[in-house]
């Protein structure tokens, strides 16, 4: 998608109801169906991407940070007033939009689905057939491009599948996932929320979830039904309350509403660790947390907020793990589409074990305090590391030499090399002996001044022998014409 990598994750992205395509170059905005035009900032239209169909407020965040990276989009919007507040927000370059429905690849194709620059297509609505619809547009009319969409059925994820490979996102499985991870490493799930929230983003700190106990979950729709099942596979029990009558049985399902303080002490609540408000009622969420913390001020409380406008009050409830479905999916489509090599981190890193986690925070802080600083991606080429190019033919070129001040090469430069990936083989947090291949890509994480750094090294030959060897020499052509010779013999 472009070649830039600074990672605006930690502005808090809206996706409800959108679908998107992606390409390289431009602002975007969520709609129903959307297909963004790549173009190069100055030049000609270089590219096409789908977005989806309504415009909320709270989507244009996700906009506005693919304008940063210098990326476009064309917006289908079903409501034209939606359209024409396009021309009322402030990008870097114009966002076209279109009056149509997403779900016809007519309007897919005149948003630029056909374009040889579009890069990706992405379906965000809440309306999960329309969303199977872009998937399957997209899968028999380009068949190569990446498509990303959301849901949260496991059937329509399915059907989806049999259109290609498309990338599937429900937001309640992610939440599962998430919680799971806190339960059983919670310095992975503290390196994965630091790393997800972007540049600028504070530590957070190190939870310490209930790792045994009992669990109460309130609500057993799509939520409540995942949340459960990856409870009880950590081994925990589970207590579920339903307001409605449940259409499956369950030996540990009360029925009944979970702000009622009976039908709380009927769970149990005094005796229990933990409890989920996971209904799609907000007021009914925050009213189960309220009475739970009355009743039990100890347990470690989670909920899931589903509208934008109720943001304030679950930050003053204060709860220890909240759900915004919008969020994780915004936070998930950002990171596949803008920053790959990170995305892989974030998938590869659980399995390193939670005492490695804790290792990488801690050189994290070492290096960039307790804000996280840049992250970007190098690639080992003639076009990126052109300095590079002899030495590598060599097969001695040590990450651990590269990473040295241009001014002082005793000191180490103010980054790390978070994942390393060589065609499909990765390598996390590689050692200062990993030896460099050409074609390699780097996720780094550091200060500005060492990614500025890093270039002059990977750029200037000159700079390069001198951090290598410590020799230093011209780096210009002309200085290096004036230069006299060696001595022989020396």
């Amino acid at each position: 998608m472009g070649d830039r990598d600074d990672l605006p994750l930690g502005d808090r992205l809206g996706l409800r109801d959108r679908v998107a395509a992606v390409a390289p170059a431009g602002p975007g905005l969520p709609v129903r169906a959307v297909a963004a035009a790549l173009q190069p900032q100055g030049g000609p239209v270089a590219g096409t991407v789908p977005a989806a169909r309504r415009v909320r407020p709270d989507g244009e965040l996700l906009g506005h940070s693919f304008d940063a990276l210098g990326r476009r989009f064309v917006v289908l919007d079903h409501d034209s007033e939606r359209i024409d507040g396009l021309e009322l927000d402030s990008y870097h370059a114009d966002v076209p939009g279109l009056v149509a429905d997403a779900r016809d690849p007519g309007h897919l194709a005149v948003a630029g689905l056909g374009h040889p620059w579009c890069e990706a297509v992405v379906a965000l609505t809440d309306d999960e057939e329309a969303n199977l619809a872009v998937v399957m547009a997209a899968a028999l009319l380009r068949p190569e491009l990446p498509v990303i969409a959301r849901v949260s059925s496991r059937t329509i994820a399915e059907r989806m599948q049999a259109f290609g490979s498309p990338n599937t996102v429900n937001a309640f499985d992610r939440f599962g996932d998430h919680l799971r991870l806190a339960l059983r490493a919670p310095a992975s799930y503290q390196l994965m929320t630091w790393l997800e929230s972007g540049p600028g983003a504070a530590l957070p700190e190190r939870g310490a979830p209930p790792r045994d106990g009992r669990w109460i979950v309130c609500g057993y729709g799509r939520l409540g039904r995942e949340l459960t099942a990856d409870l009880r596979a950590e081994g925990l029990e589970v207590t579920v309350i339903e307001s409605g009558t449940p259409d499956v049985g369950d030996a540990e399902l009360l029925e009944g509403d979970g702000s009622d303080p009976w039908v709380l002490a009927q769970a149990d609540l005094d005796r229990a660790v933990g409890l989920v408000a996971g209904t799609d009622n907000d007021t009914t969420n925050l009213s189960l947390v309220a009475a739970a913390r009355r009743s039990n001020p100890e347990l470690f409380l989670a909920a899931r907020q589903n509208h934008a406008s109720s943001a304030p009050l679950f930050t003053a409830m204060d709860v220890d793990a909240l759900l915004v479905p919008t969020e994780v999916i915004a936070h998930e489509v950002y990171a596949q589409l803008s920053t790959p090599l990170l995305w892989r981190f974030l998938r590869e890193m659980p399995a390193k074990g939670d005492a490695w986690a804790a290792g990488i925070v801690e050189r994290l802080t070492g290096l960039c305090g307790s804000h996280l600083q840049t992250l970007w991606k190098v690639r080992v080429t003639p076009h990126e590391a052109p300095a590079l190019e002899s030495w590598l033919a060599t097969g001695e070129v040590r990450l651990g030499r590269l990473l040295r001040n241009p001014e002082d090469r005793d000191e180490p430069l103010h980054a790390m090399v978070l994942l390393a990936l060589r065609g499909r083989e990765v390598t996390l947090a590689p050692d200062d002996d990993f030896v460099l291949r050409p074609g390699d890509e780097l996720l780094l994480a550091g200060w500005a001044a060492a990614r500025r750094a890093l270039d002059t090294v990977l750029f200037v030959e000159g700079i390069l022998e001198y951090v290598v060897t410590g020799r230093r020499v011209p780096s210009s052509w002309i200085w290096r014409r004036l230069k006299p010779a060696p001595a022989p013999g020396r």
